[in-house]
């Protein structure tokens, strides 16, 4: 690895490790100090702006989520069962978490990133892989008689919720807390939880349902 990818890497690491801990609001001259880096503006050299060290972080997640997120969409490929496909949304994550092992930020680091107004609508359509699309749809299908307002109104919560769930027992994980628990386990809750959210009847009456701010029913694939 040449001195330049071994910085880069390193304020990666770091900026996902700070911004976890702290907030986005941490400055990238902090960043770089503490990668180590000799000069204070790495993070414009390596990433442009802080929001470009953001996209990139995720984007280096992105690479190992996408491959566990596409293995799952062919084995759930032609599958009636709305649970496979929100399985595929969902649980890419988690794998590759558990895979990681402890300590990781990555899913304080989103969340994070998700609760500042500034950064939310960058981060969000970053998260999403190309198997989240055809999964989002088939999921839609299953629940056919849901208005799609509504449908789309859910997923929305889907990202902040999984991932602020994911944050807590990560936090957890770090601080040697819940040894007994793992990985897999709150996959399972997850699937449950979020899958009851978005299936779950509904009983709003159609003149009570309202469009949505930039609702298009195609924008479901990309959540």
């Amino acid at each position: 690895m040449t001195e330049k990818a071994s910085t880069r890497e390193q304020l990666l690491a770091t900026g996902e490790r700070l911004i976890a801990l702290h907030g986005p609001g941490v400055s990238a001259r902090r960043i770089a100090e503490e990668a180590g880096a000799a000069n204070h503006s790495a993070v414009a050299y390596h990433f442009g702006t802080k929001l470009g060290l953001v996209l990139e972080i995720i984007r280096e997640h992105r690479r190992h989520t996408d491959e566990i997120g596409r293995a799952m969409a062919q084995e759930a490929a032609g599958s009636s069962d709305p649970r496979e496909h929100l399985a595929c949304v969902l649980l890419p994550t988690l794998i590759h978490l558990d895979r990681l092992g402890p300590p990781t930020y990555y899913s304080r680091f989103v969340t994070q990133a998700l609760a500042d107004p500034a950064l939310e609508e960058q981060v969000l359509p970053e998260l999403a892989g190309p198997h989240t699309g055809p999964a989002v749809r088939a999921v839609a299908r299953t629940a056919a008689d849901i208005p799609p307002e509504i449908m789309w109104m859910r997923w929305r919560l889907v990202r902040p919720l999984l991932f602020r769930i994911s944050a807590g027992f990560e936090l957890e994980l770090s601080e040697g807390r819940n040894a007994h628990a793992t990985w897999e386990s709150l996959s399972r809750f997850v699937l449950d939880a979020i899958g009851g959210l978005l299936l779950a009847p509904n009983t709003l009456p159609p003149e009570s349902i309202r469009t949505p701010a930039g609702f298009r029913a195609a924008d479901l694939a990309n959540l």
